[in-house]
């Protein structure tokens, strides 16, 4: 029997143990419904997470440092790949006076040009052209072969150039301006130009002008030479550097020619040529590359 059917068969139920007693089976009613409804709240978060995870940044990528370059390659300009040479940034100068109508050495038995030769050049120098001129030598010698106690005359004619030293390639030379003296030749494409730029490779001698090629000892003039530097190789056109820091030159310089970076030069404005042996073999490259490979040329022949 229930404790309230009990009191109340006894007499002995109150007004106050009802009110009791409804109260907690009205709480108790109430709380079953709560407790369904929680956990049906609860299964619905538990199913939703995945949806409501916040999601992970990506991992922050390390930052490159960029200081360590890598090499320079060159890719041919459209402007230069394969450039004429009337496009080339070169000043529009004539040769020097004397030199158009003047008539040297032939160049048939001349040995081809090597890179090797740098091994006997006293230095390799880049610099601008000032002045050009012609300077003539008269001076006789006291062997006649025809007769004892000739003599035979001699006239000699040479090229001066005095260079602006600009750099210094190789050598300890510790000049501004350099003197170099050669010889006239047959080819008018070999010469350099006044206001031009060009690497000049440098041989030191002590000998006479034309030392060799006249015997006897000299008696009348003087054949001794203004400069004791000549040209490594006159023989083939020089470097040249344009005026926007390009280097023309012949594909005699092998590692030059075998960069990727040279290209080749049409010479649609010929040289005032009797040989144009060099016409078809001229090329281009950028100052990058030619710094780098013209080291290497010159640490191998050193």
């Amino acid at each position: 029997m229930r404790g309230e059917d009990f009191l109340e068969k006894f007499g002995l139920i109150d007004e106050k143990f009802i009110e009791e007693a409804e109260e907690k089976k009205t709480k108790k009613n109430i709380r079953i419904p709560i407790l369904i409804a929680a956990c049906f709240v609860l299964v619905l978060l538990v199913a939703a997470l995945p949806f409501f995870k916040k999601e992970t940044p990506p991992p922050i990528e390390p930052m490159v440092d960029d200081t360590e370059l890598p090499d320079i390659t060159y890719t041919p300009s459209p402007v230069y790949d394969g450039i004429p040479y009337s496009e080339l940034d070169i000043p529009d100068t004539g040769l020097a006076p004397g030199l158009e109508d003047v008539k040297g050495i032939m160049m048939a038995d001349i040995a081809p040009f090597y890179e090797e030769y740098l091994e006997d050049c006293v230095a390799v120098v880049e610099g601008r052209v000032k002045d050009v001129r012609i300077k003539h030598y008269d001076f006789a010698t006291d062997y006649d072969k025809f007769r004892d106690g000739g003599k035979t005359i001699y006239r000699w004619d040479t090229v001066i150039y005095e260079i602006e030293v600009e750099r210094i390639y190789k050598g300890e030379l510790g000049i501004e301006t350099m003197i170099i003296e050669d010889t006239i030749l047959f080819d008018q494409m070999f010469y350099m130009k006044e206001g031009h730029r060009y690497v000049i490779s440098v041989i030191q001698t002590t000998g006479d002008v034309g030392h060799g090629l006249w015997q006897g000892n000299v008696i009348e003039g003087s054949a001794k030479r203004e400069s004791i530097y000549h040209s490594m190789y006159p023989y083939c056109p020089p470097i040249e550097v344009t005026e926007d820091g390009y280097y023309l030159f012949h594909n005699r310089w092998t590692t030059l020619a075998a960069s990727e970076a040279a290209v080749k030069v049409t010479m649609d404005i010929p040289f005032e040529s009797e040989q144009a042996y060099f016409n078809d073999k001229m090329m281009l490259i950028d100052s990058v590359n030619f710094e780098k490979l013209f080291e290497t040329i010159l640490t191998k022949y050193s």
